[in-house]
């Protein structure tokens, strides 16, 4: 596994070889493009031109991008930078925005993550420029889907919101499909100690409290249950929508993390901690502090994938 964080290039990559792995697009400092809109262009067009995709091929996922980016992707660079230095935690640099791409034996997807960005600054209007964003995105799915999204959304929202932030969103795309939507909320936006609540009650609401269950219990057991940063909704009418939770192991062990590997229908006994050895060896990793953190400054805990 290689990892480089920010080279020249703006970029952080991490894979084995070439195989698999992930590439992160997220320095604007670096190329000083006037707009966001135009910085996404730009690093659409140097990953998926290096992958041989063309514009044509790819115009579906340049639409999604200008849904997501409706209302703020003209403003300028600076308004990202005059802000403590970079106030979004949808990128390393404090941009709103991070590009990504993943790829695997038999192809590749690419990936935009941002937060909305109205120009106003402050948690609660970003909140509500991420819900009225959430509400565009739906806006083509079926009602079912729209009352499912919005009864967890209104879990997550909050009058006086706590960070790293409130909502985000990505569009994803491979050669071929059409783009799909994601939506992210902050767990602990009432608070940090309020996270396990939170997302219970989701679970519930999504037909999911009994599956959610065992989880909540391992992580019970670890004393991190109020550890969960993100909670992650596929944006489609698909029965194969998923839902994913983003938790943090400050200071784990291998057994920390076997026992969590133990919770997947796939699991198989000594894998993760054989994964764990060979990242640290006989080295303990270094005890970290909670995550989330309490809001995101230049190269902090990597947002979502």
């Amino acid at each position: 596994m290689t990892h480089s964080r920010h080279p020249a290039a703006g970029a952080v990559v991490e894979g084995s070889g070439f195989r698999q792995g992930h590439l992160l697009m997220t320095s604007l400092r670096r190329r000083r493009p006037a707009t966001f809109s135009t910085a996404a262009d730009g690093f659409v067009d140097a990953a998926l031109g290096s992958l041989g995709v063309g514009d044509t091929q790819s115009a579906d996922f340049r639409q999604g991008i200008q849904r997501l980016m409706h209302g703020w992707g003209e403003l300028p660079v600076s308004h990202g930078e005059s802000r403590s230095g970079g106030e979004y935690f949808a990128a390393n640099d404090g941009a709103p925005f991070e590009l990504s791409v993943s790829w695997r034996p038999g192809g590749f997807e690419a990936r935009l993550l941002c937060e909305s960005a109205d120009g106003t600054p402050g948690l609660l209007a970003r909140q509500a420029s991420g819900l009225a964003l959430t509400r565009r995105v739906t806006a083509g799915l079926s009602s079912a889907a729209v009352d499912r999204v919005n009864g967890v959304v209104d879990l997550f929202t909050s009058r006086e919101p706590h960070g790293p932030f409130t909502l985000m969103h990505a569009v994803g795309w491979n050669p071929g499909a059409e783009p799909g939507f994601k939506l992210y909320l902050n767990p602990g936006v009432h608070g940090p100690d309020t996270a396990a609540r939170s997302v219970a009650r989701a679970m519930d609401k999504l037909g999911m409290s009994r599956a959610w269950a065992a989880t909540a219990e391992t992580l019970r057991s670890l004393g991190i249950e109020n550890h969960l940063g993100v909670l992650a909704l596929d944006l489609s009418d698909s029965p194969r929508a998923r839902v994913k939770v983003y938790a943090g192991l400050p200071g784990c062990s291998p057994q920390d993390v076997e026992d969590i590997a133990r919770l997947s229908a796939t699991y198989r006994p000594g894998r993760a901690t054989g994964a764990f050895d060979a990242v640290y060896g006989d080295a303990s990793p270094a005890r970290s502090p909670p995550w989330p953190p309490s809001r995101s400054p230049p190269g902090s805990t990597p947002p979502p994938r």
